[in-house]
């Protein structure tokens, strides 16, 4: 068995691991991933809603993959939100690219059905992603066995979550232009 030093770091699934953060580093690695992904499809969607397609599956999927296991700065989702929202409005993938946006604020986020472009919003599936997570953590912790859970982890779950019934959550998210509502319905 090896044994790493403080600056090296081993990927797993893709994912560095090390003694040092390594966030940095990742998020180096999930931009130029993004930037590629878009310079590699922008050719094959001429339209909006093609270019949508063709960035949710290709280049968030990645996106969301590596966002569970660190933390994204503010700023930094900023700039992937304008990011994606310039690639799908005017087809532009380079990062020192300009763009005018044409089109009113909220129609971009609003659904289909509302006539809206229905892009995503990385804030709003970051937070709709930890709360799955945290979900399936607290939908297992009734029944966790030692094999599931670590001990410090079942003791955390136990500090945060209120000691009664049993824990199913049904958070839901419900976008409006306004912002995210939570919702939230006994047992």
């Amino acid at each position: 068995m090896k044994a790493l030093s403080p600056t090296d770091s081993v990927k797993y699934l893709g994912i560095s691991f090390s003694q040092s953060p390594v966030g940095d580093l990742m998020i180096e690695f999930l931009e130029d991933l993004c930037y590629g992904g878009f310079r590699q499809c922008f050719r094959r969607a001429r339209t909006i809603r093609g270019r949508l397609l063709v960035a949710q599956p290709m280049v968030l999927s990645q996106f969301w993959h590596f966002t569970t296991h660190f933390n994204i700065p503010q700023h930094l989702r900023g700039r992937w939100q304008s990011m994606l929202n310039r690639f799908v409005l005017s087809r532009k993938y380079a990062r020192d690219s300009a763009h005018v946006q044409l089109i009113k604020f909220k129609f971009i986020y609003l659904p289909p059905s509302e006539i809206g472009l229905q892009v995503p919003l990385i804030d709003i599936q970051l937070k709709k992603q930890r709360y799955q997570f945290l979900q399936n953590f607290t939908l297992h912790s009734s029944t966790a066995t030692p094999s599931n859970w670590t001990l410090n982890g079942m003791e955390v779950l136990r500090c945060i979550l209120p000691d009664f019934g049993p824990y199913r959550d049904s958070i839901s998210l419900r976008y409006h232009h306004v912002g995210i509502r939570l919702w939230f319905t006994g047992v």
